[in-house]
């Protein structure tokens, strides 16, 4: 595990208002243990699963997936979170973009083949389904009042995972 996730699981424990003891308590490991994996220590994926959902922390949990596990970087889309108004607006985009892409998604499948010309429409299309699932997540870590990558109050700082 790298410093980056340890402060991020350590600044989602502070947001979510826990000591040490009691995070280490709820997770049943010790604080010793804890203070290694705040440290920069390996953390099993059992345990981040556990401090994600103690901490109330999707945010925590997707830099996890999409930094730490190398098979997340290659198929998870990268979010940015935005303000609230801001990934709203990005939110209706996505989908606007994701709905034209369905259109196009139908006439290319429709004969349960693709064919050569129809890669890259494809390609398209998947991207466009990629973005709406990077805007979906950057809601979902906004409309979590205790994550700790979203931070305390909704602003236009925007932050990439």
């Amino acid at each position: 595990m790298n410093g980056r996730f340890a402060d991020v699981m350590f600044q989602a424990r502070q947001c979510a208002g826990y000591t040490r003891e009691r995070a280490a308590e709820m997770l049943n490991i010790s604080p010793r243990t804890l203070t290694y994996y705040e440290a920069g220590r390996q953390v099993p994926d059992r345990i981040v699963a556990m401090m994600v959902d103690a901490y109330a922390a999707p945010g925590a949990g997707y830099y996890w997936l999409s930094n730490e596990l190398y098979t997340g970087r290659i198929l998870l889309p990268k979010v940015n979170v935005l303000g609230v108004s801001n990934g709203a607006l990005q939110m209706r985009v996505s989908l606007r973009n994701a709905l034209q892409a369905q259109e196009r998604l139908e006439d290319i499948c429709r004969d349960d083949v693709i064919a050569e010309d129809e890669e890259t429409p494809l390609s398209a299309c998947i991207n466009s389904l990629r973005e709406l699932a990077a805007a979906c997540m950057g809601m979902e870590i906004l409309g979590t009042k205790k994550s700790a990558l979203a931070g305390t109050k909704a602003d236009s700082t925007r932050k990439t995972f």
